[in-house]
C-alpha cells in the first residue's frame, strides 16, 4: 500500500511510525467499531482541506503555486469510504 509513511527515508523510523499508526487505528476500532474507519464525504473534504492549509502555511510561494483543486470521490468497493486529493500546479523556480 502506498502511504505517506513510504516517504520516510529511515527504515527504523518508518517502522516505528507504522507501528504507532497501527496501534492508534486498532485502539480507535476497539473503542468505536467500524465507525472508526468510516470516511464520509465531509471527513474526506476536511482532511484534504487540511493539506491545502498546511501547504499554504509552509510553501515558499516561489517554487509552488497554491492548491487549486480539491476532489472527493466515493470508493464503490468499500461502503462508507470516500477518497480525496488536492491538486497543485508546479511552478519551476525562476532564475
Amino acid at each position: 500500500m502506498n502511504t505517506a509513511l513510504n516517504k520516510v527515508a529511515d527504515p527504523e523510523v518508518r517502522a516505528q511510525l507504522y507501528e504507532n499508526v497501527t496501534g492508534l487505528m486498532r485502539l480507535a476500532y476497539e473503542q468505536q467499531g467500524i465507525k472508526a474507519l468510516e470516511s464520509t464525504r465531509r471527513i474526506a473534504a476536511v482532511h484534504e482541506a487540511g493539506h491545502a492549509v498546511v501547504f499554504e502555511a509552509t510553501a515558499d510561494g516561489v517554487r509552488w503555486w497554491r492548491a487549486y483543486r480539491l476532489r472527493i470521490w466515493r470508493n464503490d468497493e468499500i461502503p462508507g469510504v470516500n477518497f480525496g486529493e488536492v491538486k497543485r500546479r508546479y511552478h519551476p523556480r525562476r532564475r
